[in-house]
């Protein structure tokens, strides 16, 4: 049976974990990688925008799926390292 949200977010963070590995030598912070749908752009980061039950706060990078089917994956992707 397929779960599309856990393969989405599950190959989002691999790549987050990839570059965070390769390109920031695992000096970035975990953060909460979302999908959401806004206008004219392929995503964005918002320092600080979750708290956990806990009340710790988390950077956010949102991704715009509707820009997947249209774009590389390799673009796809770009933006995630530029979040």
């Amino acid at each position: 049976m397929s779960r599309p949200t856990e393969q989405a977010y599950s190959e989002l963070q691999q790549a987050y974990d990839l570059f965070n590995a390769r390109l920031f030598a695992g000096q970035l912070p975990p953060c909460l990688i979302t999908l959401q749908r806004k206008n004219r752009t392929y995503g964005y980061f918002c320092g600080d925008r979750w708290n956990d039950l806990a009340g710790a706060l988390t950077d956010e990078i949102a991704l715009n799926p509707a820009h997947f089917a249209s774009r590389q994956t390799t673009a796809v992707l770009s933006t995630l390292a530029h979040g």
